[in-house]
């Protein structure tokens, strides 16, 4: 379908749902551009712009059954603002007042369910309406009562099932409508590494944790045995003892998964995450993900890379952002044009005894290079190039922990 087209239906059907009109095709002479569909952090303010080409955008927020959305729009420049929100099956549930040009309006929500909600900007309207310009949105999401978060803090040490172990890596992300219902993580020690890995669940239909650490041995026997793992430019190894691994089944039914990467017995080395399984939907779809290196491993850094599947169209493409949503660098083809600081995953290659699977790097996926040093979280987007292409993608981290003084 051409992306004329498709941005066409994609705006007839939000705003069939606003005012009941149908929308005239844009021009052929004019530009097309493409509308923003990006999360934005609750207590964030974003700015973007409404045009004649793209009327509206779209903001994802997550929240839990009974909180409350409420979110500030201001136009400038002439634009007359109106909000929207839809809710996890793309249903209009509220709108504000339409708005004059300049003028600031309101909308708030208690979400009846939980799940990603959309916040549609876009001018008093729609498809109708004839003002244009900038604007600035901020949400805030207010809950019930205090829900139980995963610790932002990184801890030095934990316990893993009875031994203090050594926090090497943390990762962060939500459950999401548009992932496969079946997801997989395998963590690789090389080089010595022994590597563990501790999950934190929160599940959104009851507001705990449910935490546990697996290691090689406590995976169980035969657990990873007989997996391939090749890194580029070196010689294919095949694991001959039981690999941590940990499989998420159902994964809608969880909100935050935080995912602790450790160094067993003290020992140092290089470690190799993969995340199979994942999935960028159609319509500009991005998945976000917060890393960050533990309190003992500052001094070595770590690459994370986005490998699409061969068996669909996705051309892959991560960016880093910051607490604004603002994109700080963006890579396409890791070792190539923007990205040549990035070495490349040609010649990766992963696979599973246990669930048969294959997964083949190549010089068009895409990567990006965390330096040592750094004390906060990274946050970054997998998504596809232009937001055009869709389907299959595995994460696949490399990292080292140094060695203990």
């Amino acid at each position: 379908m051409h992306t004329r087209m498709l941005l066409h239906l994609l705006v007839t059907a939000v705003f069939l749902m606003f005012t009941g009109h149908v929308l005239a095709q844009q021009p052929d002479d004019e530009p097309l551009e493409s509308p923003s569909i990006l999360p934005i952090t609750p207590g964030s303010t974003v700015q973007d712009t409404i045009t004649e080409a793209v009327i509206f955008d779209w903001w994802l927020v997550t929240v839990r059954e009974g909180d409350t959305v409420q979110v500030t729009m201001t136009g400038q420049d002439g634009l007359a603002p109106l909000l929207g929100i839809l809710d996890p099956e793309q249903n209009l549930v509220e709108r504000s007042a339409d708005g004059n040009p300049n003028d600031t309006v309101t909308m708030s929500y208690t979400a009846a369910t939980t799940g990603e909600y959309r916040i549609v900007a876009t001018r008093t309207g729609n498809a109708d309406g004839t003002t244009v310009g900038p604007y600035t949105l901020s949400v805030d999401v207010r809950g019930v009562a205090p829900t139980p978060e995963p610790d932002p803090y990184r801890e030095v040490i934990f316990d893993c099932n009875g031994e203090d172990v050594p926090n090497a890596l943390v990762i962060e992300f939500e459950d999401d409508p548009d992932q496969a219902t079946f997801v997989s993580l395998s963590v690789y020690g090389l080089d010595g590494f022994q590597p563990a890995v501790r999950t934190t669940l929160r599940f959104d239909f009851e507001p705990f944790f449910d935490q546990f650490c697996e290691t090689g041995e406590g995976a169980g026997p035969g657990v990873g045995l007989g997996d391939r793992l090749t890194m580029p430019g070196e010689d294919p190894l095949t694991l001959e003892g039981s690999v941590p691994k940990v499989n998420f089944e159902n994964i809608s039914q969880f909100g935050i998964m935080q995912l602790n990467i450790a160094a067993l017995n003290e020992t140092s080395g290089r470690y190799v995450i993969v995340i199979d399984g994942l999935t960028i939907g159609p319509d500009g779809d991005r998945d976000l993900m917060q890393l960050g290196l533990g309190p003992l491993a500052q001094e070595a850094g770590f690459t994370i890379y986005q490998v699409g599947s061969k068996s669909t169209r996705l051309d892959p493409n991560i960016q880093e952002i910051n607490a604004d949503i603002q994109i700080l660098r963006e890579c396409d083809d890791a070792g190539a044009f923007e990205c040549e600081d990035v070495p490349t995953i040609d010649g990766f290659e992963w696979f599973s005894s246990e669930l048969e699977t294959t997964v083949d790097g190549g010089r068009f996926d895409a990567g990006l290079r965390f330096e040592p040093g750094s004390p906060d979280m990274q946050s970054v987007l997998f998504g596809s190039f232009d937001g055009r292409t869709s389907g299959d993608y595995t994460v696949v981290i490399v990292g080292e922990f140094p060695p203990r003084e």
